[in-house]
């Protein structure tokens, strides 16, 4: 039995289409799509990366195009659909995710993401390798025997007319065999503390601003996100200190796709207790997220509710400032100056339709601003003058 992840009734492709794949290599296909796990093995562990390749080759140079761009957490209707057999032992870790996003596109609460520009690439005789890290659309839980296609709705034909729309042209792959096994603790530890020492070597690597580096330092940020283990939960909120390495290794989509969301807002809550711990737009924005998936609310993700989600952590961010200190506290308030006034940042003259009466909030975080002025960065102090002004207030600093 196969189990698609797309949206039931979203963007699916017509009954025809279907009939009309199967048909193509009696119509003389022009491109073909191979897949294949990167380093040729079959076999790997519970939470253990699997990298794939989908070779695309056309017999008839010129005429077909690949978009190449992948942008993660991917939301619906994807250019590559996997189809999984059995249908158990198996989910989409951004299934939630991708669903409420799709949602909130669809329904006039999330503003519609633009086209996102990246390179295409025309076939040929040569193969074209688009390179996935499976574990960003399959997780697998359970040891077994498991076979794995791709439907790919990425290619299209090449045009050079004005005004002509390109046609896409649905593929189906190869069937690949996949035996995952059990992730022992022997296993799992050794693996750990090779991705934390390597882990360690790429913060090393950032901080000293180096141009380049090895690439098997990277590995080690995928490996993370795809063990789904405590530990590595731990470290990926930990990363937050240096959001540098946390953008590098996009552990924020490694959080969102954590198995036990709950485990993970526990972690987020004791380093927002944490004195020394800096709470920046990225953790606040992170935790936000986790805190509705870890209630079971991820439908609310992008939806109206999400401000009210918003509103109790500001203010629960708030009573948390006088247990902050140092370059901590510093951060902590320029977060909640760069929140609750977001309005102000620019002109005065953008502040027109900005609501006159301040908030409860809005007064409790301006008098906390106020009194560490000097300390806040010119940004932020420009933001707090400009809040100020608009709505007559004396203004802070010189």
């Amino acid at each position: 039995m196969k189990k698609h992840f797309r949206i039931d009734g979203a963007h699916l492709v017509p009954l025809f289409c279907f009939v009309f794949v199967s048909c193509l290599p009696a119509m003389g296909q022009t491109v073909s799509l191979e897949l294949r796990t990167k380093t040729g093995r079959a076999e790997f562990h519970v939470g253990e990366v699997i990298l794939l390749d989908l070779l695309f080759v056309a017999s008839t140079p010129n005429a077909y195009e690949r978009n190449g761009g992948i942008a993660l957490p991917e939301s619906y209707p994807m250019p590559d659909t996997f189809l999984v057999e059995p249908h158990e032992g198996w989910a989409d870790p951004l299934g939630d995710y991708r669903k409420a996003l799709f949602k909130a596109m669809h329904s006039g609460h999330f503003p519609m993401a633009g086209s996102i520009l990246s390179a295409k690439h025309v076939l040929g005789r040569e193969p074209y390798v688009l390179s996935l890290i499976l574990n960003d659309y399959v997780r697998f839980s359970r040891p077994g025997r498991y076979a794995l296609q791709v439907q790919d709705s990425g290619v299209t034909t090449v045009t050079t007319q004005l005004g002509v729309m390109p046609e896409h042209l649905p593929l189906t792959s190869n069937r690949l065999e996949l035996v995952i096994v059990p992730a022992d603790s022997e296993w799992q530890q050794n693996k750990l503390r090779e991705t934390l020492e390597s882990l360690a070597q790429l913060q090393e690597v950032i901080d000293s601003h180096a141009r380049s580096y090895s690439g098997s330092l990277s590995d080690s940020c995928v490996s993370l996100r795809a063990m789904g283990i405590p530990a590595a939960g731990t470290t990926m909120v930990g990363a937050l200190r240096n959001e540098d390495l946390f953008s590098r290794c996009s552990f924020q989509v490694g959080i969102l796709e954590f198995p036990d969301p709950k485990f993970i807002l526990v972690q987020f809550r004791k380093r927002l207790n944490d004195p020394d711990f800096a709470v920046t737009y990225t953790f606040f924005n992170t935790m936000a997220m986790i805190s509705l998936l870890a209630e079971g609310h991820a439908d609310q993700l992008f939806g109206p509710n999400h401000e009210k989600i918003d509103r109790r952590l500001e203010q629960q961010l708030l009573s948390l400032v006088s247990v902050k200190r140092g370059e901590a506290k510093t951060e902590t308030i320029s977060t909640l100056v760069s929140m609750c006034f977001a309005a102000y940042g620019g002109d005065l003259g953008e502040f027109a339709y900005v609501p006159r009466e301040p908030s409860r909030l809005n007064i409790r975080v301006l008098q906390v601003a106020t009194a560490n002025f000097q300390q806040l960065s010119p940004g932020v102090q420009n933001i707090l003058r400009n809040y100020q002004k608009a709505h007559g207030l004396e203004t802070a600093g010189p």
